[in-house]
């Protein structure tokens, strides 16, 4: 027999397993296919059984395809595994990937993500949105012997399974550990799919105790197999794996599961968290009830409760081990733990990135920001930016990889999203801001409060050190949202003296209660004006010391108008979002992208890890100076430099 199925009858007794078997022999002749039938005299179990198989491919000099008992092979998958097998000359062995079959399991199994609960058909639509994810091939520590290739060189050179394992398990992973001495690797066939019942060859009660016994025979054989297995699972190859079955369409709700990131927005109000929590309100009236999208919150409970959210979501606290098919972290990352929740807990991350003012202000700057926002720079899917203003000024400081997806939502301008009660008596000047120097509350304040004395001033932001008789201080983000909106409806006019913002909502809450604000001119100023409707209520000023005079000088009753738009509603910028999130979920290269993301990050843990293990600082410290104290250091000083110079051009 040249090539062809070999079947292998291991209970002669069972009459009518040979009548199937012979029945199999006719189907499979009829379609051209050579077949013999070995029926054993007695039981011999999985291992002697598989060997008289391999015996019979290496007398043929045919390669071989174990297929267990309770394995249905999918339309394409030996061709696949066969393609896999000479993709590389040291790939020795080949498995698909498969419902049920320990590693080879895609998706692998994960807290929402229970495969063995779903049936054959709802398996296989899951294998098919996660597989495209997938390269087509890569190589693992092993396979699994439910349906395994295996080269005619290996069993030639190496022999076939080892019957000290008895009646099965752990003999596959022998037999590659015995070819992988050689070099010769195991391999994924991603895009080959083989239906698998579950430990139906021999019962799922046995498989713990055989495993078991079966390990400690093969970890005494090969003391390196478990190394490289955990190594495995900690690589990004497999981490993406995990990750992937957060889309998949087989979950019982069917829907996509969207994760917003609030991890760095706490109990209280600024312009972050109302970004956050208008968008996340209009993705839930877009898809509640029959929309195909359900939002999860990672935050904590009282952030949830505080800002009106907790019903319209899942809430996930941030350490959670949970899957998304998309994670979007509202406002620019701060700590390393919002990439990796990001990039561990979905195949497609997005970032808002707001504004650089952490990086750029000195006293708010550390190395941290720069290696953070460079990594969303490079490794995000989306980054999306608040206005094209601060796309530009992000821009300025970082390159933006040629993967990266990069989309401007304008913030809503539209008044009817802003204003929620009714316009009130003229009070007092509303001066908005918080404590960061870049808002210029205190200069603002002084100045307005010697321009009016006979004002009363209210002020959103920082407590100045001085005493002033018509100025109420209020601390940012701690005043109740009705009795923030009373001071905009209660205003005169509002200032919004800001050097720099990603967006500016006091501009528009302002002209929402037909107030005019004055602002300091900038470029966002005027994309802004461009999509209100009442352009003429924002006034820009210069510097801070032509303010007075503009405010004393202005009618309020016959401003001039200037060149507005249409407006932008939160309902709008929410469809932007997830349009472009749903865009990228279905991209062709979104697993390219994914492990890319894992490959970075890996090798960022792998040296945290390594810093962090160094038992002696002080030691450490020591050594590197005696070294740089060092003659053989002085001397390869200029060497040093003129290779630090030359890597510095290339980049």
């Amino acid at each position: 027999m040249l090539g062809g199925v070999f079947l292998i009858n291991d209970s002669p007794d069972d009459m009518g397993l040979g009548a199937e078997l012979d029945k199999a022999k006719s189907t499979l002749f009829r379609k051209n296919i050579n077949c013999i039938i070995h029926t054993n005299n007695k039981n011999m179990g999985f291992v002697k059984s598989v060997n008289i198989g391999l015996a019979e491919a290496i007398k043929q000099g045919c390669d071989a395809l174990l297929l267990n008992s309770d394995a249905k092979l999918y339309t394409g998958c030996i061709e696949e595994l066969r393609y896999v097998a000479e993709a590389d000359p040291m790939v020795g062995f080949v498995s698909p990937r498969s419902n049920d079959a320990g590693i080879c399991t895609i998706p692998p199994l994960t807290s929402n993500s229970q495969s063995r609960m779903w049936s054959e058909a709802d398996a296989y639509a899951s294998y098919l949105e996660a597989s495209r994810w997938l390269p087509r091939w890569h190589l693992t520590p092993t396979v699994v012997g439910f349906c395994m290739y295996i080269k005619n060189i290996i069993i030639s050179e190496f022999g076939v399974l080892d019957e000290a394992y008895g009646h099965g398990y752990n003999e596959e992973n022998d037999l590659v550990m015995r070819a992988n001495g050689y070099g010769y690797r195991a391999a994924f066939a991603n895009h080959a799919y083989c239906w698998h019942s579950g430990s139906g060859s021999f019962g799922k009660s046995e498989f713990v105790k055989r495993d078991a016994e079966n390990r400690l025979l093969l970890d005494a054989k090969y003391p390196e197999y478990t190394k490289i297995v955990n190594d495995y699972f900690g690589s990004p190859t497999f981490r993406s794996e995990s990750v992937v079955s957060g889309i998949v369409t087989g979950l019982p709700d069917g829907k996509r599961h969207i994760a917003l990131d609030l991890a760095n927005i706490g109990p209280h109000f600024n312009g972050t968290a109302e970004m956050a929590v208008q968008i996340a309100r209009s993705i839930y009236k877009k898809n509640h009830p029959d929309g195909n999208t359900i939002l999860h919150f990672i935050t904590d409970q009282k952030t949830a409760t505080f800002h009106g959210i907790a019903d319209i979501g899942y809430i996930e606290q941030p350490n959670a081990d949970r899957r998304y098919a998309a994670v979007v972290h509202m406002g620019q990352p701060f700590g390393w733990e919002g990439i990796r929740r990001a990039a561990y807990s979905a195949p497609v991350n997005g970032f808002f990135m707001l504004d650089t003012i952490a990086q750029d202000c000195g006293y708010l700057h550390n190395d941290d920001v720069d290696d953070i926002w460079r990594f969303v720079a490079q490794h995000s899917d989306v980054i999306f930016y608040i206005s094209n203003y601060s796309r530009t000024i992000f821009r300025n400081r970082f390159e933006i990889g040629q993967a990266v997806t990069e989309k401007v939502c304008l913030l809503s301008t539209n008044a009817s999203d802003y204003a929620v009660i009714n316009q009130r008596n003229h009070k007092h000047i509303l001066i908005v801001g918080n404590h960061y120097r870049h808002k210029a509350i205190p200069e603002t304040v002084e100045t307005l409060s010697a321009a009016f004395p006979q004002k009363q001033i209210v002020v959103v932001g920082c407590q100045s050190g001085r005493l002033f008789q018509n100025v109420t201080f209020i601390k940012a983000g701690e005043i109740a949202h009705d009795v923030m909106e009373g001071y905009y409806a209660d205003a005169e006019f509002v200032v919004f003296p800001s050097h720099y913002e990603g967006f500016g909502i006091p501009i528009v809450k302002s002209v929402a209660y037909n107030k005019v604000v004055y602002a300091r001119q900038s470029g966002l100023v005027d994309e802004i004006v461009r999509h209100i409707t009442q352009p003429h209520l924002v006034k820009m000023y210069k510097n801070l010391m032509d303010l007075p005079a503009m405010i004393a000088s202005a009618n309020t009753n016959h401003l001039e108008s200037g060149v507005g738009g249409e407006a932008i509603t939160w309902d709008h910028v929410a469809s932007e979002v997830t349009s472009i999130i749903n865009e990228t979920l279905n991209h062709p290269d979104g697993g390219y992208r994914l492990r890319r993301r894992l490959s970075a990050l890996h090798i960022i843990d792998k040296n945290l890890t390594q810093l962090r293990n160094i038992d002696d600082y002080e030691a450490l410290r020591g050594e590197i100076t005696s070294m740089s104290q060092s003659k053989s250091w002085r001397v390869t000083k200029p060497l040093r430099l003129a290779a630090t110079a030359i890597r510095n051009m290339r980049s």
